[in-house]
C-alpha cells in the first residue's frame, strides 16, 4: 500500500456515543493509544502501548497544566508510535483535547489575531505531517451542531467536527480519507444500538471510498472497519495489478 493510501481516519460524534468504546475489539498489543482526554477506558484490558500526553513530570497537584509541556509530549508520543516496528494502527483521542490544548498555548504565545492564525496554522501543518507518516492514523473529536443557510435562505442543521478558529470550521473533514459519525438508533426493546454513518445524509460529511461499504449505517467496531478498509485496498491493488499479457507487453516495451 502506497503512503497516499494509507488511512487517515476521522471518528465523529457527541460525548457518550460510543467513539471510544469502539475501540473494544482492537488488538491491545499492537495498537498505540494517545489519551489526550486522561480518561479511564470504557473496556477491560489495558492497550500495551498507551500514551499519556497530559501527564506531566514533577509537575504538582495545584500547578496548572502547561499547554507547552502537554504538545511536547503529545509529540513525542507520536513519533514514538510512528517509529514503532510492534505496532500497526494509532489512535488519538481526541483531537477536539489536542485542539483546546493547540489553542491554549496560542493564547499564552500570542496576541489579538495572531492567536486564532498560529492555531489555524498548527493544527493544518500537523494533519499535513501525520497523513504521510506511513501508519494508519483513527483521530477521534467531538462533533458540533450548527445551523446553515442554503441558497433558498432557508436555515438547516448541519453536524461537524468541532474546532477553534472559524477558518477551520467545516473544512477540516476534506482532509481525511474517511470520516465517519456516530448514530444511534433506538431499537424495539427500547434499548441503543450504536452504529457508524459510511455516506453523508445531507446533515454531516460523512464519507468512505466508493465500495468500500455497502451498508450506510455500520457496527460501531473500530476492528471491523479497519479491517474492511485493509481488504479493500488489497482489493484494488489486485485489480490494478496488471495481467500476465500486459506483463509480457511491458518486458517487450522496455526491451526496444
Amino acid at each position: 500500500m502506497t503512503l497516499d493510501q494509507m488511512p487517515f481516519v476521522l471518528i465523529i460524534g457527541p460525548s457518550g456515543d460510543g467513539k471510544t468504546t469502539s475501540l473494544r475489539d482492537l488488538d491491545r498489543s499492537t495498537t498505540e493509544y494517545i489519551n489526550m482526554e486522561e480518561k479511564a477506558l470504557p473496556f477491560p484490558r489495558d492497550f500495551k502501548f498507551h500514551h499519556h500526553p497530559l501527564i506531566i513530570e514533577g509537575k504538582s497537584h495545584d500547578e496548572d497544566l502547561d499547554p507547552a509541556r502537554v504538545l511536547e509530549n503529545f509529540k513525542k508520543a507520536m513519533t514514538s508510535a510512528i517509529t514503532n516496528p510492534k505496532s500497526d494502527l494509532i489512535v488519538v483521542d481526541s483531537f477536539t483535547k489536542w485542539d483546546e490544548i493547540i489553542l491554549s498555548y496560542n493564547r499564552q504565545t500570542q496576541r489579538g489575531y495572531d492567536i486564532y492564525n498560529g492555531h489555524n496554522e498548527a493544527v493544518k501543518r500537523a494533519l499535513n505531517r501525520y497523513k504521510g507518516c506511513g501508519k494508519p492514523i483513527v483521530w477521534i473529536g467531538i462533533d458540533e451542531v450548527v445551523k446553515k443557510e442554503t441558497a433558498e435562505e432557508t436555515d438547516i442543521l448541519t453536524r461537524r467536527l468541532k474546532v477553534y478558529g472559524k477558518e477551520l470550521e467545516g473544512s477540516l473533514e476534506k482532509e481525511f480519507t474517511i470520516v465517519l459519525y456516530t448514530e444511534t438508533v433506538r431499537q424495539t426493546n427500547k434499548t441503543l444500538k450504536y452504529f457508524f454513518r459510511t455516506n453523508s445524509d445531507g446533515v454531516c460529511s460523512a464519507k468512505t471510498p466508493l465500495g468500500m461499504f455497502s451498508e450506510i449505517l455500520i457496527d460501531n467496531n473500530l476492528k471491523n472497519v479497519m479491517d474492511r478498509v485493509w481488504e479493500f485496498y488489497e482489493e484494488q491493488e489486485e485489480e490494478e495489478a496488471p495481467t500476465p499479457k500486459s506483463k509480457v507487453a511491458a518486458k517487450k516495451a522496455a526491451k526496444r
